[in-house]
């Protein structure tokens, strides 16, 4: 009857777990519906304080650079000299957050966008304490406090996230530097992709979050059990060290306990895949803004590779600018660049406007990624059924369920246990 009352108590902790996990999911949508309405507002230009020079806690850095993005193609409309619109918008939007204002590079990047872009190293901190010795005032403060959060948070999804869009932004001020596309243009493109990037990212995390909790409580299980166990007076903890079947329930508890959370971690991480290269879409948007521009197609396929460090595609648009056909300069092709491949093949091949078709494909890849980061989350949640099924229950039932059972039968058989 106790082990029975037990397991009860187990599962209704576990109940009560899901539905607080299922609680938290419904806050998550409905903070990410507001931000993203709070997005559409920025992009509509509504008026902004002059003196909120802070961004708002609680936004990334993809956000912090979206906004930052479309402030400068706004003050360049304006008719305001490029390097003064970056300076005056990264030291209103930036400064507090990004890191300082460090000028523009050759190659048209601002030297603070291709430090974002690239992976934060104890480097940047040494600068910035050097910076704060010299300064001694809040601002230097302010920047070792984001180098060092960086750092602490290379590895997580929006860090990379942040990154990627950095590296998208300086591939995009490169590409206007060789090609003479309107800035304007292409930072209104960039701030798009930064958007749809971090709102398909919030989309894939939510997501997640169901098969995630469901680990993480039955992976609290065990120790739960073990709680309880203390609390009625079983003792579980000399149980395991008695030398006999308790001693064998707690090696197969842990080894249970510890495969089966290593092996649900890998699955739930494969699930998160974030390229450092440009987005297929955002180099459909870039490649019509060459063309606008009057570039060729060769040329643009070859600017792409060499702004944005690709060997393999500047390679393609060299071969095409010599003369070898469509199939033999395209094989092989970088992973983020078969759209681009399948797109412009009719307009190289037959002379039809590339335009349309570079659109639509945008288009469809961008609508896709919440519908692939649904489908994705719910293959995760059957996937994990075996490594939970047959790792952590186990281990909840060696943990948790068997010293209870011994100490009924100890006290109800004596000496036969």
């Amino acid at each position: 009857m106790m082990a029975l009352l037990c397991l009860m108590s187990a599962c209704l902790v576990a109940a009560i777990g899901i539905s607080a996990a299922k609680h938290w999911r419904a806050q998550a949508v409905i903070v990410a519906w507001r931000f993203d309405e709070s997005l559409k507002a920025v992009r509509a230009q509504k008026p902004v304080p002059p003196s909120s020079n802070v961004v708002p806690a609680g936004q990334d850095s993809s956000s912090q650079l979206s906004m930052l993005v479309a402030e400068v193609a706004a003050r360049l409309r304006a008719g305001m000299p490029t390097a003064e619109a970056w300076m005056r918008a990264w030291d209103r939007v930036g400064s507090a957050h990004l890191g300082s204002w460090e000028g523009i590079a050759e190659d048209g990047v601002p030297r603070s966008v291709a430090r974002l872009a690239r992976a934060p190293s104890w480097r940047d901190v040494r600068r910035d304490v050097l910076g704060l010795v010299r300064q001694r005032d809040a601002l230097s403060w302010r920047h070792l406090v984001s180098s060092c959060g960086r750092l602490r948070r290379r590895s997580t999804v929006s860090e990379r996230v942040s990154r990627r869009s950095a590296h998208t932004l300086s591939v995009a001020c490169r590409l206007t530097q060789e090609l003479g596309t309107p800035l304007a243009e292409v930072l209104d493109i960039v701030a798009d992709s930064i958007d749809e990037a971090a709102a398909a990212e919030d989309a894939r995390a939510i997501a997640r979050s169901g098969p995630l909790t469901s680990a993480r409580i039955l992976t609290a299980l065990p120790v739960a059990g073990i709680a309880l166990g203390q609390l009625i007076g079983a003792n579980p903890l000399e149980r395991f060290c008695d030398g006999g079947i308790g001693t064998i329930s707690a090696i197969i508890g842990t080894v249970c306990l510890i495969v089966g959370r290593l092996v649900s971690t890998r699955m739930i991480t494969r699930t998160i895949d974030i390229s450092e290269g440009v987005d297929p879409a955002t180099m459909c948007d870039l490649t019509i803004a060459g063309m606008n521009a009057g570039a060729s197609v060769p040329s643009i396929v070859r600017t792409l590779g060499r702004v944005g460090n690709d060997a393999e595609l500047e390679r393609i648009g060299s071969e095409l600018v010599l003369g070898a056909r469509w199939g033999d300069a395209w094989n092989p092709h970088p992973a983020n660049a078969a759209l681009l491949a399948d797109v412009l093949e009719p307009a190289w091949s037959d002379g039809t406007s590339p335009v349309p078709l570079l659109t639509r494909a945008a288009r469809q890849v961008r609508a896709r990624r919440i519908a692939h980061a649904k489908s994705e989350a719910e293959r995760l949640a059957v996937r994990l059924v075996i490594p939970l099924g047959a790792l952590l229950l186990p281990s909840f039932i060696a943990l948790g369920v068997v010293p209870i059972l011994l100490h009924i039968g100890t006290n109800t058989f004596g000496g036969l246990w």
